[in-house]
């Protein structure tokens, strides 16, 4: 049965076989087994704004998955060096008050490299995640894991969503959501839809699952990979 959640987000026009194929990708993502599977790290960065330059990480939330189960969870929140604009706390929910005592970046880097550790590196819009751990000393040096974006896997393997926004994806496949855009919040649903989109994916043509893992080369053939 087709809830009437996903009926919102499918494009008009989704022929039925297709809207009841996407009905069932949530529960078959509870069950699925997709091999041996390795751990990987599902990030998530809250900022003040969207110049990695310019603007500053707020909070970082780290957790590890093997297959379905959630091997670790890492968060915290950093205290900027200038005051966190209104606009943001309305997105977020994270004021001033808030970051007072919290670490300061430069502090906390050595432990999201630590939690993340060699895993390949999942994130929604991953370029964004990405660059602010780059600017903060959070690069490929610390980081060895390949980025995969999650964004750019949603778009392949769900072209009749109208939508793939984190927050939009997760009500499409009822994934139990709290506030949206907290880090802490994002990361476990985001490891809830990973599952998901690689249901979605194994119900695409093969030819185009070819396709995706020239893209990938030997890194991830499942997506886009960022490089």
């Amino acid at each position: 049965m087709i809830s009437d959640a996903l009926t919102r987000f499918l494009q008009p026009g989704t022929d039925p076989d297709i809207a009841a194929s996407y009905a069932t990708f949530a529960e078959r993502a509870r069950d699925a087994v997709f091999g041996f599977e390795d751990e990987i790290a599902f990030v998530d960065v809250e900022t003040t704004g969207f110049s990695p330059w310019n603007d500053e990480i707020i909070e970082v939330a780290v957790v590890v998955a093997r297959g379905p189960e959630i091997v670790s969870r890492w968060s915290t929140l950093v205290r900027p060096q200038k005051p966190i604009p209104h606009e943001t706390t309305q997105l977020t929910g994270i004021d001033n008050e808030m970051v007072a005592k919290a670490p300061v970046i430069e502090a906390v880097v050595s432990e999201i490299a630590k939690a993340i550790g060699k895993r390949d590196i999942v994130a929604h819009n991953a370029s964004f995640d990405r660059d602010f751990l780059a600017a903060c000393g959070c690069g490929p040096t610390r980081l060895r894991g390949t980025w995969i974006d999650s964004l750019d896997m949603a778009r392949i393997a769900l072209p009749r969503l109208r939508s793939h926004r984190l927050a939009d994806l997760s009500a499409a496949f009822g994934i139990d959501a709290g506030p949206a855009h907290r880090a802490t919040t994002d990361t476990e649903v985001l490891a809830a839809l990973w599952r998901v989109l690689l249901v979605a994916l194994d119900e695409l043509p093969d030819a185009v699952l070819g396709e995706l893992a020239r893209i990938g080369g030997d890194g991830w053939g499942p997506g886009r990979v960022l490089t």
